[in-house]
């Protein structure tokens, strides 16, 4: 900003002339907050055009893939499917450039008949005139997609949003199938190759779709993970739309390999700046939209800031979103005959978690508590009882009680249990002991035994109870919420009981290797579906 009104002295022109050629002609479009799903509507054509190239018959084609046949033959597969080219973006896109004073400053002196900018109000925003190069080549060819089998394809998209949509309602089912079934090449291709990725984590290794058509889980996952990985790179974070973010937090929530790695961060950081670009964080930009796409896009952002919180703290980067610069309200639980209330679960918790990681653990943060251990501790108590609190709201069908704990670490659940907990209450569980760990370990002495203060004691139990309720999920059931979430709960409780194997209590020495054992089962469970790790 400071550049811009420098550059505006300098021209020695008018300050509306000015700050008019320095931010470019153009006239508003909401064309990229009314997308909605990454849908290329019949009248978007303008701005992309999607030609089916071809479309054969996998299941009767000659280079169908075998079990015992290479990886070239599983490409050959591929490039033999359906195929659909995307021809470079033409047409204006319009970007959100946020909120700041300068911005209200500009639109002051611009005037509200400036087509640069909306009409002056508290919430004003500034559009600006940017063009997208993810669909097209460095040459300036269309990309060519190609996707298996429809067949193939339809049971991947009904899995991700029978499973993953759920837990994470990126894309909103009722608008996104409509226009699926009507027209399959209507959908932006990068977009289905990423909830094709996902969906291709969730299938069981018999599945009876993976047997018709002779092709392995991890095979459709990784010719999808080829085709996005070369094709990613292109998406230009200057023009940003509501399919970007969609694709982005597809991504980062599809992890290939088991354990952290710095591209989720990035992937879910660049998510969560498109959607401020678009501003879905303001209340404001809800306002402009139908009720019902307004709550689409509020869902999109708390899914991005969920993913966020999560992804950063198990990192231990730092959070892309402030607290600060959100007014919008949370998702409702229920809306169009859809639950969305593991969605409002998870991200109050995450609201949580962001505060923690901030107050307690941030550089700053560090330095300012020092030895000040009494402010410190009242801060702790104050965040314990919110946790507490938000468990106690859970709903019925996404909260794990007392007695159901017991039956966790016993190791035997009725039928009923067993589907609560892979249903997003297990999730839910590790994710707050998971967050407990964060709050107490930092009072934990090490030379000391974990029995000897409450924090201590809560620390080691809150680590015992995430390995009982990562036992009880069904390892494609993991991957529904985001493996990295998984990961930094699974190996953040490992970390504490293997300190728990000097502890001066021989008990709790007993204990640490009963549950090193089981830690060892849960990756070995979890090895078919995150073959790799880092």
């Amino acid at each position: 900003m400071e550049e811009l009104l420098i550059n505006l002295v300098d021209s020695g022109k008018s300050l509306p002339e000015g700050c008019q050629d320095l931010l470019g002609k153009g006239t508003t479009n909401n064309s990229d907050i009314d997308g909605g799903t990454g849908l290329d509507e019949k009248t978007e054509s303008n701005n992309r055009k999607v030609e089916s190239i071809e479309r054969k018959d996998h299941a009767h084609d000659s280079t169908s893939l075998a079990p015992s046949q290479s990886k070239k033959t599983s490409v050959e597969t591929f490039r033999n499917s359906n195929s659909v080219s995307v021809e470079p973006a033409h047409g204006p896109v319009y970007s959100y450039f946020g909120g700041s004073s300068g911005v209200y400053f500009l639109a002051k002196f611009l005037g509200e008949d400036n087509s640069t900018v909306v009409p002056v109000t508290d919430d004003d925003v500034m559009i600006s005139d940017r063009t997208s190069h993810f669909d097209q080549c460095a040459s300036g060819q269309p990309i060519l997609w190609r996707f298996p089998d429809k067949e193939i394809v339809d049971r991947l998209v009904n899995i991700y949003f029978e499973r993953m949509n759920t837990l994470l309602p990126v894309i909103d089912e009722d608008e996104f199938k409509a226009n699926y079934q009507k027209d399959m090449d209507s959908i932006w291709p990068p977009l289905l190759a990423a909830m094709c990725r996902a969906g291709s984590r969730l299938l069981e290794e018999d599945d009876s779709m993976l047997k018709k058509h002779n092709i392995g889980r991890n095979d459709l996952f990784h010719m999808f993970s080829k085709q996005i990985e070369s094709n990613k790179t292109r998406v230009d974070i200057l023009s940003p739309k509501i399919e970007f973010v969609q694709f982005l937090i597809l991504l980062g929530n599809s992890t290939e390999k088991w354990g952290f790695n710095t591209q989720e961060w990035v992937v879910i950081s660049m998510a969560a700046k498109m959607a401020q670009e678009l501003g879905l964080h303001r209340a404001s930009t809800g306002r402009r939209l139908s009720p019902r796409q307004a709550e689409q896009y509020r869902r999109l952002w708390w899914s991005a800031y969920s993913m966020d919180r999560w992804v950063s703290t198990a990192m231990g980067r730092p959070l892309s979103i402030s607290d600060a610069d959100c007014d919008v309200d949370f998702p409702a639980a229920e809306d169009g005959g859809h639950n969305y209330s593991f969605l409002v679960a998870i991200t109050k918790l995450a609201c949580i978690l962001g505060d923690i990681s901030r107050v307690l653990y941030s550089p700053r943060a560090r330095t300012l508590w020092g030895e000040n251990t009494k402010d410190a501790d009242q801060i702790c108590a104050n965040f314990q009882r919110k946790l507490e609190e938000w468990r106690f709201s859970l709903p019925p069908h996404l909260r794990i009680y007392p007695d159901d704990e017991e039956q966790l670490r016993i190791g035997q659940l009725p039928a009923e249990l067993e589907q609560r907990v892979n249903s997003g209450a297990g999730h839910l569980l590790a994710a707050y002991y998971s967050t407990m760990i964060l709050l107490k370990q930092r009072s934990h002495d090490i030379d000391q035994s974990f029995l000897a203060t409450e924090a201590s004691r809560a620390t080691y139990f809150s680590a015992e109870n995430i390995i009982y309720v990562l036992g009880a999920l069904r390892p494609n059931t993991v991957l529904v919420f985001s493996s990295v979430t998984t990961s930094f709960a699974l190996f953040q409780s490992v970390g504490i009981i293997l300190v728990g194997l000097t502890d001066p209590n021989a008990e709790l020495v007993s204990k640490s290797k009963e549950l090193i054992q089981k830690f060892k089962i849960i990756c070995s469970r979890f090895s078919a579906y995150l073959p790799q790790v880092r």
